[in-house]
């Protein structure tokens, strides 16, 4: 992943919205610029792991000595709000203009579903993963 953000990011990454957590926050991390912005919404891969083995991010310490701002949300508090509401109508924009492009793997096969957790839970996805049960 490090190799990644430095093909990718070769200028650092400014925004980063974090909803994975562990080694993959730690390694963003090392890529954030001075006052970037993190948006935390989850860490899914730290969830069902006993807390001994919840992985503790080793640099925290660049997030003062680089003054980035980092702050939690749960989508749940804006259910129902004028702000929901704002978001559909442009979000649906969005995608039909083609201004948001987002990937997809697909898993055939429900005997094949523990690959697409390992990978969601790891990290090691990008995108939404779907699992193809059947087709109609």
């Amino acid at each position: 992943m490090m190799s990644a953000l430095s093909e990718y990011c070769p200028n650092g990454i400014d925004i980063y919205y974090e909803n994975v957590g562990g080694q993959t926050l730690e390694t963003v991390l090392n890529h954030c610029n001075q006052f970037s912005r993190i948006v935390v919404c989850g860490m899914i891969s730290q969830y069902n792991l006993p807390f001994n083995e919840k992985y503790g991010v080793k640099n925290l310490e660049i997030i003062f000595l680089r003054s980035i701002t980092m702050q939690g949300f749960i989508v749940s508090q804006y259910l129902g709000t004028d702000i929901q509401n704002e978001f559909e109508k442009d979000f649906t924009e969005w995608i039909k203009a083609g201004k948001i492009v987002y990937r997809e793997k697909v898993i055939d096969g429900i005997e094949n579903i523990a690959e697409g957790f390992v990978n969601l839970f790891d990290g090691r996805n990008i995108g939404r993963t779907i699992v193809k049960v059947s087709d109609y």
